[in-house]
């Protein structure tokens, strides 16, 4: 079966007409693009708080995919799940369909198949509205380092990311 390239972008359907449908869908696709948001940009931003200016950007994946629920005027999933080359990010959260607001919470790991080192962990925050979606790394979820740890870490301008151990 040949893959076609998709970019997937989030419209929704007309609020009146939307906000009392219900129902449940799976969805797969394969080889796209999600516009709007560059995930890679997460460990930048991650290590350097400057970095949130720039807030546009596009992501390739190879595969996207989860479960979608769409009951009392919003979309939600808590299995979206996204892989591309060196990342993959799982997402759960809601979309609206009344106000365009949206929330979630997601894991970015980055890997570099040529390293020993572990996967980098990253976790991250989106909201927003259909239009301006902000995705930020979430520092509250962010490993928490000890004094001792910090010295002898090389300086960044920001907080390192921790690598978490396989598994």
């Amino acid at each position: 079966m040949r893959s076609k390239k998709a970019a997937v972008v989030w419209r929704p359907l007309s609020c009146q007409r939307s906000a009392g449908a219900s129902g449940t869908a799976k969805l797969t696709v394969a080889d796209g693009t999600l516009t709007g948001i560059d995930v890679a940009r997460l460990a930048e931003i991650a290590s350097n708080p400057l970095a949130l200016g720039d807030r546009s950007g596009s992501t390739a994946f190879k595969l996207f995919g989860g479960s979608l629920t769409m009951a009392d005027g919003a979309v939600t999933s808590d299995d979206l799940r996204a892989e591309g080359s060196g990342y993959a990010v799982t997402l759960g959260g809601k979309v609206s369909l009344v106000d365009a607001s949206v929330h979630g919470l997601g894991t970015l790991t980055t890997t570099r198949p040529d390293s020993p080192e572990p996967p980098a962990v990253i976790p991250f925050v989106l909201g927003g509205t259909y239009d301006g979606i902000v995705v930020l790394p979430d520092f509250g979820r962010l490993p928490k380092r000890s004094a001792a740890e910090l010295k002898g870490a090389a300086p960044s301008g920001g907080p390192r990311v921790e690598a978490l151990p396989p598994g």
